[in-house]
């Protein structure tokens, strides 16, 4: 694989949470990311909530997972109602065709795709499990037509 196409475009770290509001309360008052997008999700959603903050360029993304729905969250979720652990760093891929680069890279290494989810016209993602090598999952996003007004409100920090 190229290391350039792993690397390059980083734009996100990913936490895995138990509670959101909580993990939000704690990382504010820790660090001072006090302004954050929290999206509650619906029942039938995998996760519970999602919340994002920008440092500058860095998009930092909180995860709270419904119990059994995403089983590659399952073993990161920290010990802590308020924690935060290290799930994913996302890349974000310019088109189609670094998309599809990106697939067959990563098959050509034997490194195994763990979600591959489209979310309408906003964008797409790819997880991939590169936890043996690197210590965590690797994500890449393709933004769709609808993909930059998605993040848009997301507050900085």
């Amino acid at each position: 694989m190229a290391l350039p196409l792993l690397f390059r475009n980083h734009f996100q770290l990913g936490y895995a949470v138990r509670d959101v509001d909580r993990a939000v309360e704690a990382l504010s008052e820790t660090f001072g990311l006090s302004k954050w997008q929290v999206v509650r999700l619906p029942e039938d959603a995998p996760s519970r909530a999602l919340a994002w903050a920008y440092v500058k360029d860095m998009m930092i993304e909180l995860v709270e997972p419904r119990p059994g729905r995403m089983p590659y969250y399952d073993a990161w979720l920290p010990e802590s109602e308020s924690g935060a652990r290290l799930h994913h760093l996302a890349h974000m891929v310019e088109n189609e065709d670094e998309w599809q680069s990106v697939k067959k890279s990563f098959d050509d290494q034997g490194i195994p795709m763990v979600v591959d989810e489209q979310m309408g016209p906003i964008l797409s993602f790819r997880y991939f499990d590169t936890v043996r090598q690197l210590g965590h999952y690797s994500e890449f996003v393709l933004l769709g037509p609808r993909g930059k007004k998605f993040w848009a409100n997301v507050p900085q920090n």
